[in-house]
């Protein structure tokens, strides 16, 4: 007798699944997981082709995640990716009123009167196709305005008054070339007139807001970084232009103007880094610009002429990578979260360039998302730490850096998941 080896067998079978018709086989792709529909993706060109289909990821994506829409991306197969890679990540914003955390494809609103954060009863629902990456004010009006980076490759400006949030205008990062217009918001700032953001394809987009005309008009497109934007800092901001700094995957720092007839260069790279920028703090009033990297320290640099960094301390600051820095004014100190866990203070000798640990340090039970601190007058603080199991706390930091009291704690939880 004949023996028939597996090999042979599974051949068989992937050759008479072949001879069904077109429309059979994508639909026998629709009963599969998404794990085994990448497995069969592999099998042979055909069926790379197939499992491509936008209804199966279309349906794959409603399954997983009902609210999902899918306005600005042409294929439901990246939506989904895009969705499961950046699904969980919490941009924080803390202002004089309230507490903004995104997560998802929704913004938590916490009021802020002082003592201690109300719950939050306001859940804004935000149109991206993916979630939200980037968290950013725009403007001092009374009628607040946010700007929103998304997953989906897609900035979105939106008006907040009596916490009803309308979309007011979209800005489209890659709206030259579709394809890069799959790629994330990974990091976003606003100075001014100027809003400038990083993608994970390594192109950084600027734009100048023209508060008067109520416009966003393109500057400059740039893609010097050789790989994902992932932190971005403002800088000095005077009579010679404005000064904003960029890291990436690639280990680099980049050193950027623009001039006031809005012409933007790179005045500096700085190569040969040990590990990834995942973060940056400029305290506004300091010479020292603070960067968080993926291999567990702070690096200090000095800020120099027209913005140029020279690094003069670099400490082993935590067990993991860091999340996040915070930068304090007064008094001048240094706040860092990790992938630990651990919420550390660090303060400057004042004689020498030296950074101590001024606080013994917040345990957590799990990674830090965000830190942020609101100034009461005339010098009073508090501090909200936003955690990666979905957890917000407060402190009241009073003196800061030396005593940090526990106020309140508080969660948040994505409609779609409760």
């Amino acid at each position: 007798m004949t023996q028939i080896t597996p090999s042979e067998v599974n051949a068989s079978a992937a050759l008479n699944v072949c001879t069904l018709p077109a429309e059979v086989q994508v639909d026998i792709f629709h009963h599969l997981n998404p794990m085994e529909i990448c497995i069969a993706a592999r099998v042979c060109r055909l069926w790379q082709t197939m499992t491509d289909d936008n209804v199966i990821w279309k349906m794959k994506t409603a399954e997983k995640w009902p609210k999902c829409t899918g306005e600005h991306l042409p294929s439901w197969k990246r939506i989904y990716q895009l969705n499961r890679l950046y699904r969980k990540s919490t941009p924080v914003l803390l202002d004089s009123s309230f507490l903004h955390i995104g997560y998802n494809n929704s913004i938590f609103l916490w009021y802020n009167d002082v003592l201690h954060l109300s719950p939050p009863n306001t859940v804004l629902p935000i149109d991206h196709s993916a979630p939200i990456t980037t968290l950013q004010p725009l403007g001092h009006d009374e009628n607040k305005r946010l700007i929103t980076g998304s997953a989906d490759g897609t900035i979105r400006i939106w008006e907040i008054e009596h916490r009803i949030l309308t979309g007011i205008q979209q800005i489209k990062l890659f709206c030259r070339n579709i394809l890069l217009n799959e790629d994330a918001i990974t990091a976003l700032i606003v100075k001014r007139k100027w809003i400038i953001a990083g993608s994970a394809d390594s192109t950084l987009g600027i734009w100048e807001n023209d508060a008067k005309k109520d416009e966003v008009n393109k500057c400059a497109y740039l893609r010097e970084h050789e790989g994902a934007i992932t932190a971005l800092q403002s800088g000095q901001d005077d009579s010679n232009g404005y000064i904003f700094y960029s890291g990436s995957e690639d280990k680099t720092i980049r050193v950027w103007r623009i001039s006031p007839d809005k012409k933007v260069t790179c005045t500096q790279v700085i190569k040969g880094l040990s590990g990834i920028i995942t973060c940056f703090a400029w305290p506004t009033t300091d010479s020292f610009l603070y960067a968080g990297t993926s291999d567990n320290k702070i690096l200090v640099w000095n800020i120099k002429t027209l913005g140029k960094l020279a690094l003069v301390a670099s400490i082993n600051a935590h067990d993991q990578p860091l999340t996040c820095l915070c930068a304090v004014r007064f008094p001048s100190c240094i706040i860092s979260g990790s992938e630990d866990g651990m919420v550390k203070i660090w303060k400057k000798n004042p004689t020498k360039n030296e950074w101590t640990q001024a606080h013994w340090g917040l345990p957590f039970a799990s990674g830090i998302s965000q830190i942020a601190i609101f100034d009461i007058p005339p010098n009073i603080k508090k501090m909200t730490v936003v955690c990666k199991n979905h957890e917000v706390f407060l402190y009241d930091c009073d003196p800061m850096p030396t005593i940090i009291r526990y106020i309140q704690k508080l969660a948040f939880k994505d409609p779609e998941e409760a």
